[in-house]
């Protein structure tokens, strides 16, 4: 089950459930495998997966996010927490 995310519904745990979601696909694993605060390159996932999530991400936001994202904000829960203080 995906967890909806939009732009007008931004905040850090909503953000936090959707990257774990597309996180636990991509490795094809469950959900609760995935650690918000374990740095996201500790999964093994190459950077294109990482980049097509983060391109996702910025499409369901409708949102320019730094292509660095990933490594700007090393953890899931990094990520989550910088983007809901982009709210506007």
């Amino acid at each position: 089950m995906e967890t909806s995310l939009s732009r007008a519904s931004l905040s850090a745990q909503s953000v936090r459930s959707w990257l774990i979601g597309k996180f636990a696909a991509a490795l094809e694993v469950e959900p609760d495998r995935i650690q918000a605060d374990e740095p996201i390159v500790s999964y093994g996932l190459d950077s294109m997966v990482t980049v097509e999530i983060a391109g996702e991400l910025e499409q369901v936001l409708e949102m320019r996010l730094p292509p660095t994202l990933v490594w700007d904000y090393p953890t899931i829960e990094a990520i989550a927490e910088h983007l809901a203080t982009m709210r506007r």
